[in-house]
Formats: structure tokens, sequence, C-alpha cells
């Protein structure tokens, strides 16, 4: 699996990237608008440029998967933070550890061989249903 995070107008704001650089085993991508890219070199070394022609989410979207090497995508916002439930009281959350966060993105990898499409739970509403996978 590879994991795409389109980006733009904030190299120095990266949540989703510095929740993940160090606790996933899979590459990850900053996708960024190619007039862009200096500002992001010094943030990560792993970019994808986007020409001047693809504009807006969607083509942006369309434009990673054209350049994916992988079957396996995942794309994410950038200012995403993660939690996970307690063990306790599992409509509550927590901060999640290292482990949980790898252990996260491995099961979306193995849910991505079942499943064309996969993605994670908001933290709103997601205290109604404790479940650990939904299907809809």
């Amino acid at each position: 699996m590879h994991i795409y995070i389109p980006t733009m107008q904030r190299p120095r704001i990266q949540y989703t990237l510095n929740e993940l650089r160090d606790e996933t085993p899979f590459p990850i991508t900053l996708v960024v608008p190619e007039a862009e890219y200096e500002d992001y070199a010094s943030v990560h070394h792993d970019i994808l440029r986007v020409p001047h022609e693809v504009q807006r989410i969607a083509a942006t979207r369309q434009y990673i998967m054209d350049c994916a090497d992988d079957n396996h995508v995942l794309m994410m916002d950038d200012d995403l933070t993660f939690a996970v439930r307690r063990l306790d009281e599992p409509t509550k959350f927590r901060e999640p550890n290292t482990r949980e966060l790898a252990s996260m993105l491995l099961e979306v990898d193995r849910l991505l061989w079942q499943y064309a499409h996969v993605g994670f739970a908001t933290r709103e509403g997601a205290h109604r249903n404790t479940e650990p996978v939904m299907h809809a």
C-alpha cells in the first residue's frame, strides 16, 4: 500500500504526515501543486508534483491514481489526527500509540485485498457503532 496526502498552501502544517511519518510500514508521498514544490521540499523527501493544468481535488485524486505504482492506494487529508477506542469503554476514544497506528494501516492494506474502497470512521457518531469493521 502507498499513502498519498494531497496538500497545498501549508507546508509547515502537516498533521497527517507528522502523525504517521515514523509509525507506518508504508511509503508516504505528499502531493503538491508544482508551483509549491520548493516550499515542501524541506518538509518531506517523497513528493509528487501536480502539474499546473491539474486543478481541484477530484482531478488531483485522478492524477494520483494515474501515477500510482501500487494497486493499494490510501489517500488521506493533510489535517488528520487519529484516535482509537478505549478498551474499558468502546464508545470513548484515546490517542493511539505507535503500534496501534501501524496496526490500523496494516488492517487497511489487508481490507484492500477484499474491497475496492476502504476508509476510516470519523469520531463524530462513531460512539454509536463500535464494530471494528462496517460494510456500507
